[in-house]
C-alpha cells in the first residue's frame, strides 16, 4: 500500500511538473524573439559602455614592447595620482572647508567625486587590456551560415499564423451567424407548424359540429 501511494504521488507530481513546464513554454514561445533581442541589446549596451583606451594609444604601448600584464600595471599606476588627490580632498581640504564655508565644502565634495571617478575608470580600462589590443593586426570575425537559411522564414511563418488565426475568427463569426439564422428559421417554422395545427384543429371542430347539425335535422 505504501509503495502504491508513493508511486501514485510521484506520478501525479511528475504530471503536474510537465503541465507547468508546458504551460510556461506556451506562454513564453511568442515572446522568445523579443527576449532574444532584449538580451542582445543589453549585452551590446554593456560592451558599448565599458571604458576603453584609444586604439592608437594601445598600439603605441604594444609597439614599445609592453605585454598585456605590464600595460595593465602601467595604466593602473596612472590611476594612482587621481586616487591620492581624492584622499587629499576628502581628508584634508574638505574638513578645512567644512569649518569655514559650506559652499566651498560642496565644491570639495564634487572634486573628490570627480577624482575618484577618473581613477576608477582608468583602473577599469587598464584591467580590460588584452594582448589583442597591443598590436595592429586586423582581426576578422568569420560567420558561417546555412545556404538554405532565410531570415524571412520565421517572419513568413508568423504572417501565415496570423492569417490563419484571422481566417479562423472569420469562420467562427460566419458559423455563429449561420447558427443564429438557422435557429431563427427553426423558431419561425415551429411557430408556423403550431399555427397550422391550431387551424387544423379548428377546421376539425367545425366539421364535427356541422356533422352533428346534419344528424339532428329530421328526415
Amino acid at each position: 500500500c505504501m509503495l502504491f501511494a508513493t508511486s501514485s504521488f510521484s506520478l501525479v507530481l511528475l504530471n503536474l511538473t510537465i503541465g507547468m513546464y508546458t504551460k510556461f513554454y506556451e506562454m513564453q514561445e511568442p515572446l522568445a524573439r523579443l527576449g532574444f533581442q532584449q538580451c542582445r541589446a543589453r549585452i551590446s549596451v554593456m560592451f558599448m559602455l565599458r571604458p576603453a583606451l584609444p586604439a592608437s594609444f594601445l598600439a603605441k604601448i604594444g609597439a614599445a614592447g609592453y605585454t598585456a600584464s605590464a600595460a595593465r600595471w602601467s595604466m593602473s599606476i596612472l590611476a594612482l595620482p587621481f586616487f591620492l588627490l581624492h584622499l587629499i580632498v576628502v581628508f584634508v581640504l574638505e574638513p578645512a572647508y567644512h569649518t569655514h564655508d559650506a559652499h566651498d565644502h560642496t565644491h570639495a565634495s564634487i572634486l573628490a567625486g570627480f577624482c575618484l571617478s577618473i581613477s576608477l575608470l582608468i583602473l577599469q580600462s587598464a584591467l580590460l587590456i588584452n594582448n589583442s589590443d597591443l598590436d595592429q593586426r586586423h582581426r576578422f570575425l568569420w560567420v558561417s551560415y546555412r545556404s538554405d537559411y532565410s531570415d524571412n522564414l520565421y517572419i513568413n511563418q508568423d504572417v501565415e499564423l496570423t492569417q490563419l488565426k484571422s481566417e479562423l475568427r472569420d469562420a467562427e463569426r460566419r458559423q455563429s451567424a449561420e447558427i443564429n439564422r438557422q435557429s431563427q428559421e427553426i423558431a419561425r417554422l415551429s411557430k408556423d407548424v403550431k399555427d397550422l395545427s391550431q387551424q387544423l384543429k379548428k377546421a376539425h371542430d367545425l366539421l364535427q359540429s356541422a356533422g352533428r347539425d346534419r344528424s339532428c335535422i329530421p328526415q
